[in-house]
């Protein structure tokens, strides 16, 4: 049985910074790669509204991603991640079920 964590974030960049939220999502990479137990991160964007994100990140474990989540709003160099998001859609943290 493997605790596994998967963390599904779905949110909404202002459209004045859609253009540019490769660069930030690049930040944000470079953030969570720093993290214990991080294994990996997809990011997907809207097919019709090209301003909302679902991002998919997968941790060793629950403590881990809460830790994640608590640090990353503490961290300076994630300023432009938090100033260009328009409004968080949804957050969570999931097990594989059965």
């Amino acid at each position: 049985m493997t605790n596994k964590t998967t963390e599904v974030v779905i949110y909404q960049i202002k459209a004045d910074k859609v253009a540019d939220y490769a660069n930030i999502s690049k930040l944000t990479d470079g953030f969570l790669s720093r993290r214990n137990g991080f294994l990996s991160r997809r990011l997907t964007q809207d097919s019709k509204d090209k301003s909302i994100f679902l991002d998919i990140i997968e941790w060793e474990s629950l403590a881990q991603a809460e830790a994640a989540a608590e640090a990353i709003q503490k961290d300076a160099s994630m300023m432009a991640l938090f100033s260009s998001t328009e409004k968080l859609i949804s957050f969570g943290h999931y097990h594989n079920f059965k």
